[in-house]
């Protein structure tokens, strides 16, 4: 008789693609540049993402160091040996992989007022890359303004289908 191994009750999120985007980021900046960087990961970290279970929402990317770091997002990593039931939430930082270019191009953004905000964690190849764009934050009735013309161009397709 063969034991069948139980590894994780962690089982993956049904979504059509394989990437994790963070669509919060939309509608709190205005993205201008965008970035493609490498990730430190070990393990655990990789069968997380793999399996869908991050969360980029308020998440940012820091410069420490002449390193980057993304600060803030949650992944929820699955247990690993069989007498622990509880599955781990981590936030902690993870290192990013960048050229001397993009370092410095960050660093001017982040002079100039700008915020690096990851939009998507692409994980379709055997190498997990983040998505990261420059931006900065809207205001209050700017985030209105985007909604009304977000409902006005979604209203507008539905009328040309209509006729």
């Amino acid at each position: 008789m063969k034991k069948s191994k139980k590894i994780s009750k962690l089982k993956p999120k049904k979504s059509g693609s394989n990437s994790i985007r963070n669509r919060r980021a939309s509608y709190d900046y205005t993205l201008e540049d965008g970035f493609k960087f490498g990730m430190v990961l070990d393990g655990r970290q990789v069968r997380a993402i793999r399996t869908n279970h991050l969360s980029l929402t308020g998440s940012f990317v820091n410069l420490k160091n002449d390193e980057l770091w993304l600060m803030n997002a949650k992944l929820t990593l699955p247990k690993t040996r069989k007498n622990v039931d509880e599955v781990l939430t981590s936030a902690e930082p993870i290192k990013l992989l960048a050229t001397k270019k993009d370092l410095k191009e960050i660093l001017q953004a982040k002079n100039s007022g700008r915020t690096v905000v990851p939009t998507e964690v692409l994980n379709k190849t055997k190498y997990i890359k983040l998505r990261a764009s420059t931006g900065k934050g809207k205001r209050e009735f700017d985030k209105r303004e985007s909604k009304k013309r977000r409902q006005f161009e979604i209203q507008a397709k539905r009328d040309f289908r209509e006729d």
